[in-house]
């Protein structure tokens, strides 16, 4: 299972992962581990970081990547958490598949202060986190 942290800070992010995929039919069975980096970085602006399965982080960076290349980092805070979590639940019911298979965070700035986002594995829901 992969660990990912994010912490806000007053003048940025930082975003960490484990460096672990595993491989098998069930968390409880492990038939391949090796290597590979967790955290996806969009335009050198945006961090992405994913736990669950690799089919799903990365339509999820895709996602990100489409939002903000389409509209830049600009909005209210809580509605760029709102909007990315609404495109990935579509993206995963057009597959027949409801949350609770992936979970994420997601940070950059609007308007120059840093901004950082956790989304639930739960319901894929955002928490717009604070400073702290």
């Amino acid at each position: 299972m992969t660990t990912v942290i994010g912490v806000l800070c007053s003048d940025g992010v930082v975003v960490g992962t484990d460096s672990a995929a595993t491989f098998g039919p069930t968390p409880a069975i492990r038939t391949i581990e090796q290597p590979t980096v967790k955290i996806d970085i969009v335009d050198d602006r945006v961090l992405v970081a994913c736990s669950g399965a690799v089919g799903l982080s990365q339509r999820f960076v895709e996602i990100v990547k489409e939002r903000h290349r389409a509209r830049g980092v600009t909005g209210a805070p809580l509605e760029v958490g709102k909007q990315l979590s609404g495109l990935m639940i579509r993206d995963m019911l057009s597959t027949q598949l409801k949350p609770g298979y992936i979970s994420a965070v997601v940070a950059f700035p609007i308007d120059h202060v840093p901004y950082l986002w956790e989304f639930d594995l739960a319901l894929f829901q955002p928490e717009l986190k604070e400073e702290g």
